[in-house]
């Protein structure tokens, strides 16, 4: 698990963690990523695709398959930008 953040103005405007893991489905691990948040004031400046760009350009140096994350289907405005940076898998998430 690691982590990277986005600095303006010196100050932490937004920040992302990932999560390596085995996958039953492929030789190489999988990246999740957790945590994607922009501080407010920055929101639509690009922070947040940067982070996740970041996040790629990092995994695929460690030859990892894939990068995936969750968001909640009300989460309109952040889903405009994962349609733009990454595709839909279909897969709806249980949990107990």
């Amino acid at each position: 698990m690691y982590g990277f953040s986005t600095k303006l103005d010196e100050q932490i405007v937004g920040i992302v963690h990932v999560i390596e893991h085995d996958s039953c489905w492929t030789l190489k691990p999988y990246a999740y990523l957790q945590d994607l948040f922009t501080h407010e004031e920055y929101r639509g400046l690009g922070v947040a695709r940067a982070l996740i760009e970041h996040v790629k350009m990092h995994t695929e140096k460690r030859a990892c398959d894939r990068v995936y994350w969750l968001t909640h289907q009300n989460n309109l405005v952040a889903q405009q930008l994962y349609n733009k940076v990454a595709k839909k898998t279909g897969f709806i998430q249980y949990k107990m």
